[in-house]
């Protein structure tokens, strides 16, 4: 519950207020940087279903097509749940190494699938303009929600948030 409960605020934070808030002109992927920090911290069984919770709430709020968020933040979390057995003995600092990382792969597969789906765009600009740009920021974001995860995480144990 607790950890919906966090998916859902997030995703309506993302999706009403952080877009009056931007870096040169990057908005912060708040649910994508949620999913990456507790699937590196959790593992496998939870990061399946941070990401296609989160994805499911940002497509819901989303005018793009329902699936795209699922699947690529389904596959980021996946990864980062793969990679964190190794990444959690670096603890905070990992996020650094892991959020570029997780957000260039999370965009070049959102902007696939759309495009497999028929939209239309120009990938040498999206790379530099969208993709490159939103890496650095929420890698920049990663350790601020890194910290509150971490106290949330170490609190819990050994409970979980999956319900």
């Amino acid at each position: 519950m607790t950890g919906t409960l966090i998916l859902l605020v997030s995703a309506t934070l993302q999706s009403s207020v952080l877009p009056r808030v931007s870096v040169f002109g990057v908005h912060v992927d708040l649910v994508l940087v949620l999913v990456m920090v507790w699937s590196v911290r959790r593992g496998f069984d939870e990061a399946t279903v941070w990401g296609l919770v989160g994805g499911g709430l940002v497509d819901l709020y989303s005018a793009g097509p329902f699936g795209v968020n699922v699947l690529a933040l389904g596959v980021v979390a996946v990864l980062a749940a793969a990679a964190g057995s190794a990444l959690r003995q670096a603890r905070g600092l990992v996020l650094l190494a892991y959020s570029p990382f997780g957000t260039i792969v999370y965009e070049l597969l959102a902007l696939f699938i759309l495009q497999n789906l028929g939209w239309r765009f120009d990938w040498p600009a999206m790379v530099a303009l969208v993709v490159l740009p939103a890496a650095i920021v929420n890698t920049v974001v990663a350790p601020l929600v890194y910290w509150p995860l971490r106290a949330l995480d170490e609190r819990l144990q050994p409970q979980t948030l999956l319900g």
